[in-house]
């Protein structure tokens, strides 16, 4: 190929990069502005206290969740034969549905127990439905990492838009026939499961894909990527459990009032991850795996990526650092006034998930999961210590989130040096 050829090669790939990014970010980020106006609606309808126990409903699906699939759905985007990638699709989904039915006959058991620690009396039976939508956002993950696969990205920012914007709505029609947080949660279990319907129609009878496989494939399957269940699953295990510490320590030092202030802080300030960062996140996957299997390296994109990430994460939260009491006041109502202070405090974290989470992936495509694993078990223990300190010197809920948002940042510093290491490619990494 002559040097023009090559110049124009180069040009075509950054072009279809940087169209495949803008499609999910503005498919994803229209609904997610819809979204942001019908949120106001909702603090208006829902208490802070409702809010918070919606919150822990929340909190046990994202910590529980990430088992089901054995972090094996990773497979789908990095496997280069389709076929192979076909029967780990029907396998890792065989495997889903064992485990979230084991989940569901353990909650029968303990529910009781579950809401008395969570002291969220009177939802016992919303309980027993964690293992559905559980199942649920399995099968939709399956789904959306075999639309990355075939760069699919039209397809995934609008199911992403009918998600953001289903899940409001219907939570705002449940308001009217329920005054509690069932309204919220059923609105969130609705919401999943319309949109992984879609999918598995698109999919399974629109494209008549055939996910089909022999059981002697589950043990195959497991054993030649034996390193995600082995070391990303556990990692991601204790990623999401770090996620809701926060959750955990003011639902038992507080009230769930004050989990609900967290829970709308949280949400709030993650909206741009889910329509930016997280949209990019897909693209940079794809991207990074093909350049890093190619050329054996992907810092040009690394880089690119990382800086353009900060540039627009910093400009994004600057609002809630300087202002964040009085917007959250003015767009939601009053009683989130606290809420707003928590985002204030937040602001450092939230900058460094946005700019850093997604060039983590970086662990996944150099097969480095082992060190992804040890750098969160240092996060889980860097963040359980500065909850006791934190109370050493203030019992305000305010002390504990602000010693959170240091040990976070802390760990995600080693993320970045160490993604970028790995983007440098085998001869270049430092261990």
């Amino acid at each position: 190929m002559s040097f023009i050829g090559q110049i124009k090669r180069v040009k075509i790939i950054k072009s279809n990069y940087i169209r495949n990014v803008l499609v999910l970010v503005g498919g994803t980020g229209f609904a997610q502005v819809i979204s942001f106006f019908l949120t106001p609606v909702l603090t208006r309808l829902y208490a802070p206290s409702e809010y918070g126990i919606f919150g822990l409903f929340t909190m046990i699906v994202i910590v529980l969740g990430i088992l089901p699939t054995l972090e094996l759905h990773n497979i789908i985007i990095i496997e280069k034969d389709d076929t192979y990638a076909k029967k780990a699709t029907g396998v890792v989904f065989f495997i889903s549905l064992t485990i979230t039915f084991l989940l569901f006959l353990i909650f029968l058991i303990i529910k009781d127990y579950l809401v008395i620690q969570l002291n969220i009396q009177g939802y016992e039976n919303l309980i027993l439905l964690v293992p559905l939508i559980i199942f649920i956002n399995s099968v939709y993950l399956l789904l959306m990492s075999w639309a990355n696969r075939k760069a699919k990205f039209k397809l995934m920012a609008q199911n992403r838009i009918m998600l953001a914007l289903i899940n409001p709505i219907i939570t705002i029609l449940l308001s009217y026939l329920t005054k509690s947080a069932n309204g919220l949660i059923i609105g969130y279990i609705i919401g999943n499961f319309f949109v992984t319907i879609l999918l598995l129609y698109i999919f399974i009878i629109k494209e008549k894909l055939n996910f089909r496989f022999c059981i002697k494939d589950i043990g195959q399957v497991i054993f030649n990527y034996k390193d995600f269940p082995k070391f990303s699953l556990p990692s991601s295990l204790v990623n999401a459990v770090i996620n809701q510490i926060p959750l955990l320590m003011l639902n038992r030092y507080s009230n769930t009032s004050s989990v609900g202030q967290f829970n709308l802080s949280n949400r709030t300030l993650g909206m741009p991850i889910s329509i930016i960062s997280s949209s990019f996140n897909e693209v940079f996957k794809q991207r990074a795996t093909q350049t890093y299997n190619k050329y054996g390296k992907c810092d040009k994109i690394f880089v690119k990526s990382f800086f353009s990430l900060l540039v627009v994460s910093l400009f994004i939260f600057s609002v809630f650092a300087l202002f964040g009491s009085d917007v959250f006041a003015l767009v939601f109502g009053e009683q989130w006034r606290i809420a707003g202070k928590y985002s204030s405090i937040m602001v450092p974290l939230f900058v460094m998930r946005f700019s850093v989470s997604p060039l983590t992936y970086l662990f996944v495509i150099a097969n480095k999961q082992k060190y992804d694993l040890w750098g969160h078990i240092g996060m889980l223990v860097l963040i359980t210590i500065s909850f006791p300190i934190s109370s050493f010197f203030s019992d305000d809920s305010s002390a504990l989130i602000a010693g959170y948002t240091v040990a976070y940042c802390i760990v995600y510093l080693f993320f970045l040096v160490k993604s970028y290491h790995f983007s440098r490619g085998k001869k270049n990494v430092v261990i």
